[in-house]
């Protein structure tokens, strides 16, 4: 297994792997290629891989952040934060809109090192994950009642 930590190789790479993810799950169902995505969700009940990819990097960011000051990958990490480097950017919004409760403002007065320590302190990978598939749940019911190719397959699930 391969673990991708790089956020926007993540992101580059997601339309890839979630392209030979949705080929699998449409050949198990025994589908043609062009068949709607939304219904091969919603017959096997997965999720995108990269749901559980960006639950990976937020574990990964908790254990860096506490690590020891003289750990290299802490350095490395304090510098992406104090230069806002295009990983910890990434992952800081990604926690700010999906993975706390009530939502996190940096204290203006705190460095940015003290308030990422308290960002990773106050995210939970579970409710993180949580949080991402009842927002992909969302928008897979909104595409199957708008769209009028899953209408038979919207009739099917209520019926």
């Amino acid at each position: 297994m391969c673990l991708i930590y790089d956020y926007a190789r993540l992101r580059d790479a997601k339309m890839g792997l979630e392209q030979v993810h949705l080929r699998h799950l449409k050949y198990l169902l025994g589908i043609r290629r062009n068949a709607s995505n939304c219904g091969a969700w919603g017959e096997t009940g997965n999720f995108p891989l990269f749901i559980n990819s960006l639950k990976l990097c937020i574990k990964f960011f908790k254990r860096v952040i506490h690590l020891d000051q003289s750990n290299f990958a802490k350095a490395a990490m304090n510098e992406q934060i104090s230069l806002g480097l295009s990983w910890f950017t990434n992952i800081k919004s990604t926690i700010i809109n999906f993975g706390t409760e009530d939502g996190y403002c940096f204290n203006q007065n705190s460095s940015d090192i003290i308030n990422s320590t308290l960002l990773a302190d106050k995210v939970s990978p579970q409710t993180f994950v949580g949080k991402l598939q009842g927002h992909f749940n969302q928008s897979w019911k909104n595409t199957i009642d708008q769209s009028s190719r899953l209408s038979f397959y919207k009739m099917l699930k209520d019926g």
